[in-house]
């Protein structure tokens, strides 16, 4: 399958995407998985260097199905249970028939969804030389035949839909290089920060103290109130991993969400009652730093996890270039 070159730019530039009238699938709440009533999405910037080239670099694109003359990159909803980088390998084979190693996240991207995205370098594309791909598992109802195909950068930006744009954007700022390692987000000029666990008056406390000084993210609340089964609480926090700077835990309980994160090379600060209350070869983990809450005061905590923030975060990753004073 060759790129592909558009006639024209697309004809709505300034309006709202056209749809071509087609039902959604009806979903129940229980296979729905939502963060602050936006429902969570992946997929990827799937890229090719073209052979021959100094570099350069191609991307594999899809039609909306119910969007046609208007491209978009792979994604879709992640499922209850499922690990957001994992949701974006399968939606993208689904979706166009690419496969390949998954690089660098990219980001969050927000409107009326909230969708994770990462580069994805494809290795095979199924049925390559036929420009048509079924997908069985299309939101919409109908056959879920759409077209795929090969586009350069700079063609590829006058057919993307709503913020596709700004996904490309996001895609060509990272260097080839960097494009295939597996890292989460690049370095950004505030602290996000997830807090997980703990009753409510130290959550609080760690809360209002790193909310002065950097971003708490969406899910550290909307885990404490939710109403979703635990398969949705998984997603939801298996998701926030990746854009985290760091991860504060409080209490034994969060030990499982302090190994996933160090798995994914993400600062974390775990706030134990005492040793022994840790999971087994949690403390011989020096990816995790660990406080005991037993004998220190509320005074001494929050210096502690200040101390953390400054020392371990910004200066030892290097990831974070400022916080609020």
């Amino acid at each position: 399958m060759t790129s592909a070159e558009p006639t024209s730019r697309s004809p709505y530039p300034n309006a709202a995407v056209p749809t071509g009238g087609l039902k959604k699938k009806a979903k129940t709440d229980e296979v729905i998985v939502k963060l602050n009533g936006k429902k969570l999405r992946a997929g990827t910037v799937p890229w090719r260097l073209v052979e021959g080239s100094e570099g350069k670099i191609e991307v594999f694109l899809i039609e909306g199905i119910n969007t046609p003359g208007f491209w978009t990159f792979p994604a879709g909803s992640l499922d209850p249970g499922e690990e957001v980088s994992l949701c974006a390998s399968r939606e993208t084979y689904e979706e166009c028939g690419a496969i390949g190693p998954l690089g660098r996240f990219l980001g969050v991207f927000e409107d009326k969804n909230r969708t994770y995205l990462f580069s994805m370098r494809v290795t095979r594309v199924e049925d390559e030389a036929e420009e048509f791909w079924h997908d069985p598992h299309s939101s919409y109802e109908g056959s879920g035949v759409r077209r795929r195909r090969w586009f350069t950068s700079d063609t590829a930006r006058s057919v993307l839909k709503k913020d596709g744009p700004a996904m490309l954007d996001a895609f060509l700022a990272v260097s080839v290089h960097q494009l295939l390692e597996r890292r989460r987000m690049s370095p950004r000029s505030h602290l996000q920060v997830l807090i997980l666990g703990g009753g409510d008056d130290l959550f609080s406390s760690i809360h209002g103290h790193c909310a002065g000084r950097g971003e708490i993210l969406p899910a550290s609340l909307a885990i404490r109130s939710s109403t979703q089964a635990e398969a949705q609480k998984f997603a939801i926090v298996a998701a926030a991993l990746w854009e985290a700077d760091a991860l504060i835990c409080v209490g034994a309980d969060v030990s499982y969400i302090v190994a996933m994160a160090a798995s994914n090379s993400c600062p974390t600060l775990l706030l134990a009652d005492t040793p022994e209350t840790m999971a087994m070869l949690l403390q011989g983990d020096s990816r995790v730093t660990t406080h005991f809450l037993r004998g220190s005061s509320l005074f001494a905590l929050i210096g502690f996890v200040w101390h953390y923030l400054i020392h371990v975060v910004l200066l030892e990753s290097c990831g974070v270039t400022s916080l609020r004073t």
